[in-house]
């Protein structure tokens, strides 16, 4: 009997996930970008596994912004804003993103991530417009910022109450970038962190911020222009009701 009680905890959490999928879930954060603001500091922050540097190269840099959970959550999607040096000129999206959530040690992401999903299909893409109309540190103008949506109600991502920090790292050999959502120096939690995340990736890619450890964004940043929609997880107590209210179904059912 011992072996039953997490076999039905990971069938009720398996279930909740599913039906989360279709349910109405709650918009948890929200910072994406508004086109309301024209800042003349930095507007985007790099977060790519693969992106090419300026001596033919790859490297590892990781961003990551937190946001608070008042219960146990079931995290269903994440919309973010972001755009490429060269790929999304014509159009094109990352050939995959890694998310990847964190626990908060401190006001800074752990060092390790609790969950790590790799996506390679969106559930909704936006064109905004080109970095060079909309933001005053673009090169050209011709990269699209991207709005790209991500459906996590499949994935068993399930956080506890309290502060959490989450990375979408662009998998793709081009130089991906977060978009900021709103005027530098605007926070909803804490300033966003960055690392070079070869190590942690354990690619061997080197980065440019010149050390694996989180350090906080400095001046001219704000949040990252993110969405974050998950539903709440039921208590112990539900869950176990809704294990015996599934083998009373199954009883019926004979």
């Amino acid at each position: 009997m011992q072996n039953q009680r997490p076999k039905m905890i990971n069938w009720c959490t398996a279930a909740l996930m599913t039906a989360a999928g279709a349910a109405h879930a709650d918009v948890l954060y929200d910072a994406l970008y508004t086109n309301a603001h024209n800042d003349s500091t930095s507007d985007f922050i790099s977060s790519s596994i693969g992106g090419l540097n300026l001596w033919g190269g790859n490297y590892d840099l990781q961003s990551a912004d937190d946001f608070t959970l008042a219960t146990d959550t079931a995290m269903t999607a994440i919309t973010y804003d972001t755009f490429g040096f060269a790929t999304t000129a014509n159009g094109s999206v990352p050939s995959a993103v890694r998310v990847e959530f964190f626990q908060d040690v401190a006001g800074a992401p752990a060092a390790a991530a609790s969950h790590s999903v790799t996506v390679n299909t969106f559930s909704s893409v936006q064109v905004l417009g080109s970095v060079g109309s909309n933001f005053n540190g673009g090169d050209s103008g011709s990269e699209p910022i991207l709005r790209l949506g991500i459906d996590l109600s499949g994935e068993s991502v399930v956080l506890g109450a309290g502060t959490w920090w989450v990375s979408m790292s662009a998998e793709s050999g081009d130089n991906w970038y977060y978009n900021f959502g709103a005027w530098s120096g605007t926070f909803q939690g804490n300033r966003p962190q960055r690392r070079d995340g070869g190590l942690a990736h354990g690619n061997g890619y080197t980065g440019i911020w010149g050390s694996y450890n989180w350090a906080a964004l400095g001046s001219g940043t704000a949040d990252i222009a993110m969405r974050l929609e998950g539903v709440a997880v039921p208590a112990p107590a539900t869950f176990a009701m809704l294990g015996l209210g599934a083998l009373g179904a199954a009883r019926r059912r004979r």
